[in-house]
């Protein structure tokens, strides 16, 4: 399925996908807007989509998701994924000239090919989305250390499957405040 020059504004879901949810299959999004998705329309600042406020990514073998010339900007997820979703163990996703900034909790959470012209405004490491780089990131580590089985793997910073001494390493190594000193 391809899609283009759509947008996808103030949606939500219960668990995946705020503004579209892809499973199974080859799928593009070209020259698409997501914008204000994963909020409560009833509450406008609540969070109510778990993972990918924005677009969430769910796939079988020899399935890809390509993502061209789009934008995800003001997305929310409760859990993880405000832009853009990608279910741990799936990275079948290549992301081309697309602007990922501004969503909360984490722009991007999963593995994706970066085909170039991408602008992908994440903190490594800020696990809880508030900006800093700080000890609560540290016990996010240290509460889900070992094999990542779950969808909620955000711990898992460099996406080996494991939540281990490189991902704290990654998060030691970017101590601090977002935005810099």
């Amino acid at each position: 399925v391809t899609f283009e020059n759509c947008t996808f504004s103030e949606n939500y879901s219960v668990t995946y996908g705020g503004g579209a949810y892809a499973i199974q299959g080859d799928h593009t999004f070209s020259n698409c807007s997501f914008t204000s998705n994963g909020r409560a329309w009833f509450k406008p600042f609540t969070p109510r989509s778990d993972y990918g406020g924005g677009l969430g990514w769910f796939a079988g073998a020899n399935a890809t998701l390509s993502v061209v010339n789009c934008s995800m900007i003001d997305n929310t997820a409760k859990i993880q994924g405000g832009g853009l979703w990608v279910r741990p163990g799936y990275d079948s996703i290549e992301i081309e000239g697309t602007t990922i900034c501004d969503n909360a909790i984490l722009n991007v959470s999963g593995r994706y090919v970066d085909l170039g012209g991408n602008d992908v405004c994440d903190c490594v490491g800020d696990l809880n989305g508030n900006g800093v780089v700080d000890g609560s990131d540290i016990s996010s580590i240290f509460a889900f250390w070992g094999t990542c089985t779950s969808v909620d793997c955000a711990a898992d910073i460099n996406f080996d499957g494991e939540i281990n001494g490189a991902d704290l390493a990654q998060v030691l190594g970017a101590w601090g405040d977002c935005d810099g000193p």
